[in-house]
C-alpha cells in the first residue's frame, strides 16, 4: 500500500487534538489502516474507499501534554498481509501559557517626564515568545515589541496618555506576552503620577526688604501628592 498524508505537520500546534488526513492506494484491498503515537499501541483510522484502488483516511489524536519533535506512526496492511509504514515527524505541541516578569516595582510619572518605558522579561517553554505589549488601565494595547536584548524587552509607554487629567493618579499597567501559537500571559505593575507642580510662598518677608542681620524665612508650600 502507498500512504500519503495531505499536509506537512512539522510545526507548532496548541490544540487538544491533532487531525491527520491522507490518501492510500492499494490494488488488492485494505485489511488494516492504523496510527500510533508510540509505535506500540495502534488505533484504526476512519477510511473511505473512493474507487477500486484508492482510499481516503482521517483520524484524530488527543493531546494531553506538550510535544517536542513528536513522531506519529502510520501503517497499512493489505488483504495479502503486505505492510507499509510511514512516519509524520517534527510535531510540536505547546500547551502552556507564556509568562512575563516586569522589572520595575512601580512606575512614576511627573510633570517633567518626557518619555517613559518599562522593561520586561518574557519566557515560553514551547513555541517561544512572539511579542510583548502594554496598556494603561482599561485602554487599548500599544504596538507589539518583537525583539529584545538578552531576553529583556523594552516597552515604550504613552506619556501623554498618562499625563491626561482624565487618567487616575494611580492605576495599573498591564503587560501581555504572546507566544508563537497565540497563547498569552500577563503581568501588572502600578503607576503613580503627579503632574501638578508644587507651590511655595514666603510669608515672613516681602520683595525688596532690606536687612542687615541674619534672618529667618518663613513660608508655606502646597503639593497635592505630598512632599
Amino acid at each position: 500500500p502507498k500512504i500519503t498524508t495531505q499536509k506537512a505537520y512539522g510545526q507548532w500546534y496548541n490544540d487538544n487534538v491533532l487531525s491527520i488526513t491522507g490518501t492510500l492506494t492499494e490494488d488488492t484491498g485494505i485489511k488494516e489502516l492504523q496510527f500510533s503515537t508510540d509505535n506500540s499501541t495502534w488505533t484504526n483510522f476512519y477510511r473511505e474507499q473512493k474507487n477500486a484502488t484508492s482510499y481516503t483516511f482521517s483520524g484524530t489524536i488527543s493531546i494531553n501534554e506538550e510535544w517536542k519533535n513528536k513522531t506519529i506512526y502510520i501503517k497499512a496492511v493489505d488483504t495479502l498481509d503486505n505492510k507499509s509504514t510511514t512516519k509524520i515527524t517534527g510535531i510540536n505541541v505547546d500547551r502552556n501559557n507564556p509568562i512575563v516578569t516586569i522589572n520595575e516595582s512601580i512606575v512614576y510619572v511627573n510633570a517633567s517626564t518626557e518619555s517613559l518605558s518599562i522593561s520586561v522579561k518574557p519566557s515560553d517553554s514551547g513555541s517561544g515568545v512572539k511579542a510583548v505589549r502594554a496598556k494603561i488601565n482599561d485602554g487599548v494595547y500599544g504596538s507589539e515589541i518583537t525583539t529584545g536584548t538578552n531576553g529583556t524587552y523594552t516597552i515604550p509607554l504613552n506619556v501623554e496618555d498618562l499625563k491626561n487629567e482624565n487618567i487616575p493618579s494611580t492605576g495599573t499597567i498591564t503587560v501581555e506576552v504572546i507566544d508563537n501559537v497565540g497563547k498569552t500571559g500577563y503581568a501588572t505593575v502600578q503607576y503613580e503620577k503627579d503632574t501638578v507642580l508644587p507651590t511655595v510662598a514666603i510669608t515672613s518677608h516681602s520683595n525688596g526688604d532690606i536687612v542687615n542681620k541674619t534672618i529667618t524665612l518663613k513660608g508655606s508650600t502646597s503639593e497635592t501628592q505630598g512632599l
